[in-house]
């Protein structure tokens, strides 16, 4: 019984130790996904330069959307994309008005500050 107790212990620690080793490696993971993306705001302005709220602002990518939100009430929008791409085109569509593409380089954006 000894011997069985002394092994199930030995067991335990390894264990231990091989999950704390796993999720000290893990912890690293969220950093360096973080410096392969960088983050794309604006405000979207209209006529008058007055603020266009609710406008639906999006990135593309080979003519397939990658990522989209809304702006805010007062047209602000925050959105992440990979820096692995050359470019995309960030799009803004807003009713009444023509929508506007234009053409970003996230390789050349400074790395995102999440």
């Amino acid at each position: 019984m000894c011997i069985f107790a002394a092994l199930s212990r030995t067991l335990v620690r390894k264990t231990v130790i091989l999950l704390l080793a796993l999720l000290s490696a893990m912890s690293f993971l969220p950093l360096s996904a973080q410096q392969n993306h960088c983050k794309v705001s604006g405000t979207v302005m209209g006529a008058a330069d007055l603020a266009l709220p609710y406008a639906s602002v999006y990135v593309q990518q080979h003519d397939s959307i990658v990522t989209g939100t809304l702006a805010g009430e007062n047209g602000q929008f925050k959105l992440e994309v990979s820096r692995s791409a050359e470019s995309y085109k960030l799009v803004v569509v807003y009713m009444g008005y023509k929508t506007k593409k234009t053409e970003i380089f996230p390789p050349l954006f400074l790395p995102s500050e999440v």
